[in-house]
C-alpha cells in the first residue's frame, strides 16, 4: 500500500533558547484540540538540546522502537525556530535515551512523490481506520564530519499517525529506494533557490 503525505501543519508545544519540541499534526486532527485541553507537561533531559518540557500527549510512541534501537520507543520531534521558517532538517529525540537524537527530514524535500511500499499490516497497528491525512512520513539522515557525504534512508521511513500518535519504522519494498541516498547537493540547491 503506497501512503504519502499531503498536509501538514506544525503546532507549538515549547520555545527554549534555540529550540521547540514540536508535533506534527493535521488542521483537522483531533489530537490538535485533545493536546490544548490537555496539560500534562513533563520535562525531558536531552544531551544535544538540554532540559525540554512538552505535553504528554505529543509524546510519538514506537511499539517495537527503531531499527537498532528497539530499546528506546518513545520520542519528541525538536527542530529550530529561529526565523520563522520551517528548517528541512529536524531531529527526532529519544526520549528513553538522553543521548539519541536522529536526524529527519521528509521525504518530499529530497525525492519527488515519494510513496514508500510498505505492509498494510505496519500501518494497521498505527490505530483504528487510519487515514492518509494523519500519515506524516520522514527519514533518517547521516550527516558525517564531511558534510558533503551526508545521506538520507529512503529504504526505512518512519510513518507516524498523528491522531494516535503511534509510529513505525518500515522497510519499504521499491527497489529503487536506497538506505544511503546523496542529499547534500540537493540541500544545497534548495537552500540556494530559496536566497538563504
Amino acid at each position: 500500500m503506497k501512503h504519502m503525505l499531503d498536509s501538514i501543519c506544525f503546532t507549538r508545544l515549547f520555545v527554549s533558547e534555540r529550540k521547540q519540541i514540536a508535533i506534527m499534526a493535521d488542521e483537522k486532527s483531533p489530537l490538535r484540540n485533545k493536546s490544548l485541553r490537555n496539560g500534562v507537561n513533563m520535562q525531558i533531559n536531552t544531551k544535544w538540546f538540554g532540559t525540554v518540557e512538552i505535553d504528554d500527549a505529543k509524546v510519538i510512541t514506537f511499539e517495537k522502537g527503531l531499527i537498532g534501537f528497539e530499546d528506546c520507543t518513545r520520542f519528541a520531534i525538536v527542530y529550530e525556530t529561529e526565523d520563522k521558517k520551517e528548517k528541512p532538517i529536524m531531529w527526532l529525540q529519544s526520549l528513553d535515551e538522553q543521548a539519541l537524537a536522529l536526524p529527519i527530514i521528509k521525504p518530499e524535500y529530497i525525492v519527488d512523490e515519494y510513496a514508500p511500499d510498505v505492509e498494510d499490516e505496519l500501518v494497521y497497528k498505527l490505530g483504528e481506520n487510519v487515514k492518509s491525512d494523519d500519515l506524516m512520513i520522514f527519514v533518517t539522515m547521516t550527516v558525517p564530519s564531511d558534510l558533503t557525504k551526508m545521506t538520507c534512508n529512503l529504504k526505512a521511513p518512519i510513518i507516524i499517525n498523528t491522531a494516535t500518535m503511534k509510529a513505525v519504522q518500515a522497510v519499504a519494498a521499491n527497489e529503487d529506494y536506497v538506505v544511503r541516498f546523496p542529499v547534500y547537493n540537493l540541500l544545497k540547491e534548495r537552500k540556494e533557490k530559496a536566497g538563504e
